[in-house]
């Protein structure tokens, strides 16, 4: 600073365990060193152990400061984002009630991912509209599609995760349950597919000690 012509401008003279800090204060009061000259002189391991304990308690300070916006983060409303997938899954079940391939595929995103219960993914809204002609090519008549959301959860301002049971009703013919989990994007205002994950309930017994 002195090079520059400048006079440095430096906050006060703060010795370890003083109680004024952070106000203005007396250089002489408190037990510890006043400056870094004081401190090496205590010796390097004394040194060593005040400057760790001066920047832990500035970090604790520090992070004790901090709002925690990101735990606290609420990117929608629960009502809204629920509200946003009843709305979608309907639109999507009418799709499907009507052997619609291209109004469903209409409500995906251009590069969209489908896993079917065989675990093969197709992606691209093209590809995935040829396997859905196939599907409903080959649905018994009257088959319909109810799905159920369990979770919703917007994990973002424009994306929202969904998981749920959804079901295969077919006349005369014992539904056919699975699970899914889908992604929700926003694009131009609108709610898209851009994932969905499908899968059959497991053979194996449930454990007892499963979580609710």
């Amino acid at each position: 600073m002195a090079n520059l012509g400048k006079k440095a401008v430096l906050p006060p003279l703060v010795p370890f365990n003083s109680t004024e800090w952070p106000w203005k204060i007396d250089p002489k009061s408190g037990t510890g060193p006043k400056s870094f000259a004081d401190l090496h002189a205590s010796g390097p391991a004394e040194a060593l152990m005040k400057t760790q304990t001066f920047f832990l308690a500035v970090a604790l300070a520090m992070a004790g400061s901090t709002p925690a916006t990101h735990a606290q983060t609420t990117f929608l409303p629960q009502s809204e984002t629920d509200a946003i997938v009843l709305k979608f899954q309907a639109t999507y079940a009418d799709t499907f009630d009507r052997r619609d391939a291209k109004g469903m595929a209409a409500l995906l995103t251009e590069n969209a991912t489908l896993q079917n219960e065989w675990g093969d993914v197709v992606q691209g809204r093209t590809n995935i509209e040829a396997t859905l002609t196939r599907l409903m090519a080959n649905l018994p008549a009257g088959a319909k599609l109810e799905d159920t959301p369990l979770v919703s959860h917007a994990v973002a301002a424009d994306v929202i995760v969904s998981q749920g049971t959804s079901q295969r009703i077919s006349p005369n013919t014992a539904p056919a349950q699975m699970f899914f989990t889908r992604v929700l994007v926003r694009q131009g205002g609108q709610w898209r597919l851009a994932a969905t994950q499908i899968a059959r309930p497991s053979a194996m017994p449930k454990p007892a000690s499963q979580p609710k």
